[in-house]
């Protein structure tokens, strides 16, 4: 649309995308908001696209589609954020789709991040791919939103994917990552931090949690902590429910997860070379259930520590500790 992008990696193609979208976005009065099936959209040639400014969708995203045929690449050589969907905006806000586009940087330069979304419902992120950037993929306000990453990688990023709370510039309200799911990542090595959840972080008067899936992911690799959730709830003992299901961990880091505030389920998970330390509770309100997961440990003896306590909790915290083996053989089952 108005300049075809060249795609050879090489040349600034900022501008001619930016075209395209912004052409899209002026369709918009000719498209039934409430018929998400059908969009505007803007379709990326499989080809390595170099982005060197910024990508911005600069308008509530009505029913607007960035969708690659086979695989796009694009190549941020700026600074700054690859992408941003939303303006801060909580009026207008409708379903946004992504498909096929990966995000990568030579390096993870201070400040960057690949795909920005700055208030969104109803979104769906399908087949995305991260390399580089500080963050790689930052929500501000999200609801019902999907992120599939087909089993792409998520690699040499600092924090893979960060959620936190957002207030809407108009209406005031505000939006705490309810009900989305992330499945199907590969969190890989060179990122330190895989997920990161800080719901009520930032926003006055503070949100409280929301209801957030983590499905099929794999983390191998992590350095850091493969979960951090952290929740700034209006009352302490209101935080998310996060549930964890049928993810793999190897290489998880420090932690397989870190719960301030917060409660999480991990069912049906599988822990390779477990050891001490991979869950912690951070205060007396956070609690953890291990449902049905099973794994093998380096020692031939049972592991003390589990489940090990850090902030401010105290060992009142340990009545929020379910551990449900489940009945499953698995290898070594995992034990407290």
């Amino acid at each position: 649309v108005y300049k075809r992008q060249v795609g050879d990696g090489v040349t600034d193609d900022t501008a001619a995308i930016q075209a395209a979208i912004n052409y899209a976005l002026s369709l918009h009065s000719y498209i039934n908001p409430f018929t998400p099936y059908v969009r505007a959209t803007v379709t990326f040639p499989s080809a390595t696209y170099n982005i060197a400014g910024n990508l911005t969708v600069p308008t509530p995203p009505v029913v607007l589609g960035l969708e690659a045929i086979g695989r796009a690449t694009l190549l941020h050589t700026g600074t700054g954020t690859c992408l941003t969907i939303g303006n801060g905006s909580s009026y207008g806000i409708m379903p946004m789709r992504i498909n096929g586009l990966h995000f990568r940087r030579a390096t993870s330069l201070a400040g960057s991040i690949g795909l920005l979304i700055d208030i969104c419902s109803n979104g769906v992120y399908e087949d995305l791919g991260v390399e580089g950037f500080e963050i790689g993929i930052k929500a501000l306000g999200i609801i019902n939103c999907i992120f599939d990453f087909k089993r792409n990688a998520v690699s040499a990023t600092q924090t893979g994917i960060l959620l936190e709370t957002k207030v809407g510039a108009q209406g005031g309200l505000r939006f705490d990552g309810n009900l989305t799911l992330i499945q199907n990542a590969h969190f890989q090595g060179g990122t330190p931090n895989a997920l990161i959840i800080k719901t009520g972080a930032g926003v006055a008067p503070v949100g409280t949690g929301g209801c957030i899936r983590i499905d099929k992911c794999t983390f191998e690799g992590v350095t850091g902590k493969s979960i951090q959730v952290e929740n700034y709830g209006e009352a302490a003992g209101t935080g998310d429910e996060l549930l964890v299901t049928d993810s793999w961990f190897e290489g998880y880091g420090t932690t397989i997860a870190e719960i301030k505030n917060s409660k999480m389920k991990f069912s049906h998970c599988f822990i390779a070379g477990g050891s001490a330390n991979m869950w912690r509770l951070m205060d007396d309100y956070s609690g953890v259930v291990i449902d049905a997961c099973t794994g093998y440990f380096l020692d031939t003896a049972a592991t003390n520590g589990l489940v090990t306590l850090g902030g401010t909790a105290t060992t009142a915290a340990l009545k929020n500790v379910t551990i449900d083996r489940g009945g499953y053989a698995g290898l070594t089952k995992l034990h407290n």
